[in-house]
C-alpha cells in the first residue's frame, strides 16, 4: 500500500494496493472463484505481480532514504553551478574586466601627467588626451555590460539552502528565461547564452529534457518504470529491494494458499474426509443410501441392513464409503455374510442428512449439479464410543 502511494496520487494508492492485498486474500484462500480454478489462479499471478511491483518502492525508499534526499539536492546544486559558470559567471568576468581595464587606463593617464609615463612629459599632451579616448569608449561598454550583470545577480546567486531540487530547478529556469543569446550590445562577440541552452525551456524541445536531466534523477522522477532501470544499472539498493518483494509477498502469497475456510455446513467435530469421483450428485449419492437401508431383511429388530442390489450404479464407491464408517463408527459393520449391518439407525441416518443438507448447500453455490459426473468430499463423524 506504500509502495503503491509512491507511484500513483495518495489516496488512490492507498485503496489500490489495499484492494489489492484484499482480492488476493478472497483468492488465495478459496472464497471466491472456487468454481474456475483457471480465472483464479490468472487473477492471484496478476495480483500478485503487481503486489510485488508496488512493494518495491516501499522496500528501495527504505534502504535509500539516508541518501536519496542528499542525493537529490547535491544534483539540484551541481547542475545549478554549472548553469551560473556556463552564463552568468562570464557576463560577470566581462563587466570585472573593463572595470580593471579602466582602473588600468586611469592609472597611466596618472603617470603620464606626473611625466612617469612613455612620453615622459609632464601634464596633457597627446599621449593623454589618447589614453583618455580609450577611458571613454571602455567606460561606454563598461556601463551596457555592468547593469546586465548586476540584474542577473540576484537570479543567479541566491542562498540554495534548504531549497528542494525542484524549487532551485524552477529557480533557474526563470533565471535563464531572463538572459538573451545578444545581451551585450557593445560586445558583438560576446554570447550570454550557449547554444545548447536555445530552446531548453519549450517543453516540446528535446534541450528541456536534457536540462531536467541534469537536475533530477530521470528513474527517480518516472517512478513507474524506475525498478527496471535501477536494476538494469545493477544498484544494488534495487537490487536488495526487490529480492524482499519477492520474498516475503511471495511467502505471504503461498501462506494465503494455505488457509482453509471450512465449506458451509460442516460439523465441528468432522476432522475426516473421504473423497469421492461419483456418478451424480453428492446428494443423490446420499439420497439413494437411504433407500438402500432394508428394515425387513434384519434377523432381529435391532439389525438394519444395506440392500446392496439398489446401489449398484456407485457400488464401488459405496463401499469405500460405508468401510470409513465402519472403520471411524461402531454405527455400522460388515457381518460373516458379507452384509453391511447397521446398528445404530438414528445416528447413521443423522449423519446422512446432515451431509446431505451441507451437499446441497455446496451444489447450489458451486453448480455443479448438472454434471453427469462428480467429485465429492464426505466428512466423516468422529464417534466417542468407537474407542470404548
Amino acid at each position: 500500500m506504500r509502495g503503491a502511494a509512491q507511484i500513483l496520487p495518495r489516496l488512490v494508492g492507498w485503496s489500490s494496493g489495499a484492494a489489492i492485498q484484499a482480492l488476493l486474500f478472497l483468492l488465495t484462500s478459496g472464497s471466491t472463484l472456487k468454481h474456475d480454478p483457471f480465472s483464479k489462479w490468472m487473477a492471484v499471478g496478476a495480483f500478485s505481480i503487481l503486489s510485488v511491483y508496488t512493494s518495491f518502492f516501499a522496500y528501495y525508499d527504505f534502504l535509500v532514504v539516508e541518501t536519496r534526499e542528499k542525493d537529490g539536492f547535491n544534483r539540484a546544486i551541481s547542475a545549478h553551478q554549472n548553469l551560473v559558470r556556463e552564463i552568468f559567471t562570464p557576463i560577470e568576468e566581462k563587466a570585472q574586466q573593463l572595470e580593471n581595464e579602466i582602473k588600468s587606463k586611469d592609472a597611466e593617464i596618472e603617470r603620464e601627467l606626473k611625466g612617469e609615463g612613455l612620453t615622459g612629459i609632464v601634464g596633457d599632451g597627446p599621449r593623454v588626451e589618447q589614453l583618455r579616448r580609450e577611458k571613454d569608449k571602455l567606460l561606454i561598454r563598461f556601463d551596457q555590460v555592468k547593469p546586465v550583470a548586476n540584474e542577473l545577480r540576484p537570479l543567479f546567486d541566491y542562498d540554495l539552502e534548504g531549497k528542494e531540487p525542484q524549487e532551485i530547478f524552477n529557480a533557474d529556469r526563470k533565471a535563464l528565461a531572463q538572459v538573451k543569446p545578444k545581451c551585450l550590445p557593445t560586445e558583438p562577440e560576446f554570447v550570454c547564452l550557449p547554444e545548447k541552452y536555445n530552446g531548453s525551456l519549450d517543453p516540446l524541445n528535446p534541450k528541456s529534457e536534457k536540462l531536467q536531466e541534469k537536475y533530477f534523477d530521470e528513474e527517480d522522477r518516472i517512478r513507474f518504470i524506475a525498478p527496471f532501470r535501477k536494476i538494469k544499472n545493477g544498484e544494488e539498493a534495487a537490487i536488495a529491494a526487490a529480492f524482499f518483494a519477492l520474498l516475503v509477498d511471495g511467502v505471504i502469497i503461498f501462506l494465503g494458499t494455505k488457509i482453509e475456510i471450512p465449506p458451509p455446513g460442516k460439523p465441528e467435530k468432522f476432522d475426516k474426509t473421504i473423497t469421492l469421483r461419483i456418478k451424480g450428485t453428492g446428494t443423490e449419492f446420499l439420497d439413494k443410501l437411504l433407500e438402500a437401508i432394508d428394515n425387513m431383511s434384519g434377523q432381529s429388530y435391532q439389525e438394519l441392513f444395506i440392500n446392496q442390489e439398489l446401489l449398484k450404479e456407485n457400488q464401488t464407491q459405496y463401499q469405500k464409503l460405508l468401510q470409513s464408517l465402519s472403520n471411524e463408527t461402531t454405527w455400522i459393520e460388515k457381518n460373516e455374510e458379507k452384509q453391511w449391518v447397521i446398528y445404530d439407525e438414528k445416528k447413521f441416518t443423522d449423519w446422512v442428512i446432515k451431509e446431505g443438507e451441507r451437499l446441497i448447500k455446496n451444489e447450489a453455490q458451486n453448480n455443479s449439479n448438472t454434471k453427469s459426473s462428480n467429485i465429492v468430499t464426505f466428512y466423516l463423524p468422529d464417534d466417542d464410543t468407537k474407542e470404548l
